[in-house]
């Protein structure tokens, strides 16, 4: 799609976001929004772009950026997202920087979800499972 249009349909900010998305993966599928919270997924549901307010952080890694659970692309508390047979990464939903790195190539990550009653994440794969209770910044 031409920009032209995008900025048509979208206006100028807008426009240049989805344009930057679409010259990453042209197979863009979705776009999602709630509130101040703009999300792009591809034909794959794997998360090109998240924004909220101002912020804005594109990922690259074609096929492999995943998140589980739809609340969180909405959360004030946390983004968790999966890399793929390496990594979960928590960023900071406001400002969208990347707050911590946890390495996870242990097994492939199928679901994920937060016991809120224990403050702990929960991952489940294949047959194995394991929960995050605490995660403290070194």
């Amino acid at each position: 799609m031409k920009k032209e249009k995008l900025v048509d349909v979208w206006g100028e900010k807008d426009a240049e976001m989805i344009d930057n998305v679409l010259a990453m993966d042209p197979f863009l599928n979705l776009l999602l929004e709630n509130g101040d919270h703009i999300a792009i997924l591809n034909i794959g549901g794997r998360l090109r772009m998240k924004r909220y307010k101002d912020n804005i952080k594109y990922f690259d890694n074609f096929d492999e950026t995943q998140f589980f659970n739809h609340e969180n692309l909405w959360s004030d508390k946390q983004l968790i997202l999966y890399e793929k047979y390496s990594s979960l990464n928590i960023y900071n939903p406001q400002t969208l920087q990347l707050q911590i790195t946890l390495p996870f190539p242990h097994f492939t990550i199928w679901d994920m979800q937060w016991n809120l009653q224990h403050s702990q994440l929960i991952i489940r794969g294949g047959k194995d499972y394991c929960l995050v209770t605490h995660v403290k910044k070194t």
